[in-house]
């Protein structure tokens, strides 16, 4: 896992051209659909209402990436009612 930055499409190609699954921590809708276009299978996410927004992108477009909202453990219920793909617990 790496963050969204100056050197993403390096990373992204890196793992990508050698078999390596990778997520990518992303900060808004564009930089999803961007990490998504490069082969990225997560994304993660601070935000429950933003992980909502980019869930509803990735099924309605058929993304491939998986979305995954960081969160504490005493907030896994909300995000499991909200069908969110996965839960990264911090």
């Amino acid at each position: 896992m790496f963050d969204f930055g100056e050197n993403c499409i390096e990373n992204c190609r890196y793992c990508k051209m050698n078999g390596i699954e990778f997520g990518v921590e992303v900060k808004n809708i564009k930089e999803l659909i961007f990490v998504s276009n490069l082969g990225a299978k997560y994304v993660f996410v601070n935000s429950l209402e933003l992980a909502k927004e980019m869930q509803d992108i990735a099924d309605d477009y058929l993304l491939l990436t998986k979305i995954i909202v960081k969160t504490s453990l005493n907030k896994i219920e909300n995000v499991i009612k909200s069908r969110i793909d996965g839960i990264f617990v911090i």
